[in-house]
């Protein structure tokens, strides 16, 4: 579950530069940022199960929005 967005970030990052390449900013930019989203979810993931793990208390609240 975890280890699929690392593996499916890899093709894009081959993506970006190959967008880049061609001049295709927009889409480069696109993928960039929606990689970078996906990392964020990522690691957000999983700070909530190694806290549940270890037994602490870490939930995905969020009261600034």
């Amino acid at each position: 579950l975890i280890v699929l967005p690392l593996v499916g970030n890899a093709a894009e990052l081959v993506s970006v530069i190959v967008f880049t390449a061609g001049r295709r900013m927009d889409l480069a930019f696109a993928v960039a940022i929606r990689s970078a989203l996906q990392i964020t979810i990522s690691v957000a993931l999983l700070m909530v199960v190694a806290t549940w793990v270890i037994g602490r208390d870490m939930g995905l609240w969020f009261t600034g929005f």
